[in-house]
């Protein structure tokens, strides 16, 4: 395109050059210098927006097929979940959600800088539980991967679980978590489990897939009469 553009704009200066016999002997070559510059100058970025075009739909029909097929494997495990809880329409409560979750709306919005004070103080969550209108607090989890979100739950009094391999604590990606030596990965799992656990944090767990026992595990202690 520089090249176009460069042959464009020399013709250009030839037509406007002070000496008249220079602007003579080179007047009938300034169309051809022109159209070539054109040319060129539209040649290459067509050809730029084909590229682009073509390597945005690869990875948009990458992206979409890989969601696509997440989607039915996670609906699978949501549906199993939601059937043994006792939904009624266990399937199609399974993929409402999953949907809704990839176009992500959340169900309550709050930021620290709309109250008086945020972490670690329980007024984040204070203000969730009349926005939503929940209650009581032992009745909610809290799930956090910070030592100050322990806190706000723990002050707020909830159930609260740590994440330890997939948040700051251990601040790995997701490969960085795959690919880990098991041993090395167990060294950061303690660490970081150590970490939130002094902050008060009633369970541990590696990501959110582990949430589901967990979950179990509080209903079983509130059905007996037990409190965070």
């Amino acid at each position: 395109m520089g090249l176009g553009i460069g042959l464009f704009m020399f013709a250009m200066d030839v037509t406007a050059a002070p000496d008249p016999a220079e602007e003579e002997r080179v007047r009938p070559f300034l169309p051809v210098a022109q159209f070539l510059g054109g040319g060129l100058a539209a040649a290459v970025l067509i050809n730029f927006l084909i590229i682009g075009h073509k390597v945005h739909y690869s990875y948009s029909a990458e992206r979409d097929a890989i969601q696509s097929e997440e989607l039915v494997q996670r609906a699978a495990i949501l549906g199993a979940e939601l059937h043994r809880a006792g939904q009624p329409s266990p399937e199609r409560s399974a993929y409402v959600l999953l949907n809704r979750f990839i176009h992500y709306e959340a169900d309550n919005l709050v930021c620290a800088g709309d109250l008086p004070e945020g972490r670690p103080t329980p007024m984040n969550m204070y203000q969730c539980f009349l926005d939503l209108g929940v209650w009581p607090a032992h009745a909610v989890v809290k799930v956090d991967d910070t030592g100050v979100g322990i806190d706000e739950g723990v002050r707020a009094g909830c159930w609260t679980i740590g994440v330890a391999l997939s948040g700051n604590e251990a601040g790995l990606t997701v490969d960085e978590v795959r690919r880990a030596d098991p041993a090395a990965l167990q060294t950061v799992r303690r660490r970081a489990t150590g970490a939130l656990k002094a902050h008060g944090a009633h369970y541990v767990i590696d990501t959110v897939a582990d949430l589901m026992p967990v979950i179990d595990d509080i209903e079983r202690k509130l059905a007996q009469g037990l409190r965070p």
